[in-house]
């Protein structure tokens, strides 16, 4: 400011000394002379005024160019470090956007693609057609829609996709999956829908769910994978309310599970099995370990690692041989982590708990398998129920069909029981007359007999009195 004051001072003083020199000059100038040069000062003190302005511009440039330069390369430097990390962190504890996209990857291996808040329309051959485009919000669905092109789903003929019922979380600011209603394969591909069919046989409740549409599904093409990050830090409360008590499974059941989401990956006791405790160690002294398979696999058919736990897919490998400083801390199986502390390695820390972590793929395909099993079974007892209480109607009628032929014939062996016993009387009476009339016929025999006897002697005699009166009668001729 002082300075400031000086040069205006010093600028008015030399003014009032030209203005001077200016007025001596007139006796000896000429006009034109004392007029141009008044015009000359006048323009070099506003090249003065414009030369100073210009050069404090510049100086502000200057200074703004080197706080911006310098502004600049730390950006560059905080951008790189964002984007990379700091290369001297060997242990990659410095958050960045590779180490997200690292662990965005590791979160979204196993669960594949999805598809949410897609519509479903119930076809009458059992298949469903599915919109995978979501219904826009606040627009009335009366209203003629925009002509819009639909967003491709990328989705492949026999695709097989796991369909979710969804519903409002318990904030109502999502969506999330509330029933699982199977798994179906694509048989027909639209440009933003899919046409499915059960891949499996569905449950009566399951096909109930389905046909009452009332909400939108989400399809995903793997199975919604478990792990133990989901759950962590919440208490039995908020896990309670992520996962209702189902009716067919018991209270003591139901808090034995909801204590193992809470324990998990807390320090372990007694109570536990054996093959949910794993061992929480303090290496002592640098170790290096191979967490990478042989083998890599950029396709996800099966587990990312294989039967030794190494990482298969690109995703999971670190490229290299993993190394642990002393003083790392890491959680090992309990062979494991036994090893290191008997090589002298790691030391224990304690116990941890670790839940086991629940194939839902496999456990949704064998509850549907033993669910349809099941259903089959009680299908057929129905089925044999029927056929024997239809036999057992039979039977019963044919029952009181014989109780009533019983009762004819019953009535009819006391018809014939009294015929009998009065046949048995009339063949006494039989008897008798049939004696009596043998004993007549006897007696009517030796009669006849003896009439017989004395016929044939008749008879000679009347033969010998014709022969003698015959002999006479010739005689006498």
């Amino acid at each position: 400011m002082d300075n400031a004051i000086v040069f205006q001072g010093l600028g008015v003083i030399l003014a009032l000394f030209f203005i001077f020199l200016t007025y001596m000059n007139t006796k000896t100038w000429r006009w034109l002379h004392v007029t141009a040069s008044f015009f000359v000062f006048g323009a070099a003190v506003a090249f003065v005024v414009y030369a100073s302005l210009t050069l404090k511009t510049r100086n502000a440039w200057l200074e703004f160019h080197d706080k911006t330069a310098a502004a600049l390369d730390a950006e560059l430097e905080k951008q790189e470090l964002l984007a990379h990390g700091d290369p001297a962190d060997i242990l990659g504890k410095t958050p960045s956007v590779n180490s997200a996209r690292e662990e965005l990857a590791r979160v979204l291996l196993d669960r594949g693609r999805v598809w949410r808040e897609c519509t479903p329309t119930i076809n009458a051959d059992g298949t469903a057609t599915i919109s995978t485009t979501p219904p826009a919000a606040g627009i009335d669905p009366a209203a003629p829609a925009a002509a819009a092109a639909p967003k491709k789903h990328n989705i492949e003929a026999k695709t097989v996709l796991h369909v979710f019922k969804e519903g409002p979380s318990a904030d109502g600011l999502y969506k999330v999956p509330m029933a699982y209603l199977g798994e179906f394969v694509v048989t027909g591909v639209g440009p933003d829908s899919v046409t499915v069919q059960p891949a499996i046989s569905l449950l009566p409740e399951m096909i109930a769910d389905i046909q009452r549409v009332d909400g939108t599904w989400v399809l995903y093409e793997s199975a919604p994978p478990d792990g133990h990050d989901a759950f962590e830090g919440l208490d039995a409360a908020q896990i309670t309310a992520m996962i209702p008590k189902p009716a067919s499974v018991s209270q003591a059941d139901y808090d034995k599970l909801i204590a193992s989401y809470v324990k998990d990956g807390q320090r372990a006791d007694d109570s536990d099995s054996p093959d949910e405790v794993w061992m929480k160690v303090k290496f002592v002294r640098t170790h290096t370990m191979v967490v990478d398979a042989p083998t890599a696999s950029g396709a996800l058919s099966g587990s990312p690692y294989d039967t030794e736990g190494m990482a298969i897919v690109p995703h999971l490998r670190a490229g290299k041989e993993v190394e642990f400083e002393p003083g790392s801390e890491g959680v090992f199986d309990t062979a494991t982590a036994q090893q290191l502390i008997d090589d002298g390695i790691a030391e224990k820390i304690e116990p941890i708990y670790q839940r086991r972590l629940n194939d839902y793929e496999g456990g949704f395909e064998l509850a549907a398998r033993k669910a349809k099993m099941l259903a089959d079974t009680i299908a057929n007892m129905q089925r044999d129920i029927d056929t024997i209480a239809a036999a057992t109607a039979k039977a019963d009628e044919q029952i009181a069909q014989l109780d009533s032929v019983k009762t004819k014939l019953t009535a009819d062996l006391a018809k014939v029981a009294y015929e009998r016993d009065e046949l048995g009387k009339y063949q006494v009476s039989l008897t008798t007359q049939l004696n009596k009339t043998r004993a007549d016929l006897s007696r009517l025999y030796l009669s006849n007999k003896e009439l017989n006897r004395q016929l044939v002697e008749i008879n000679n005699s009347l033969q010998q009195e014709v022969d003698r009166r015959t002999k006479e009668a010739t005689a006498s001729r």
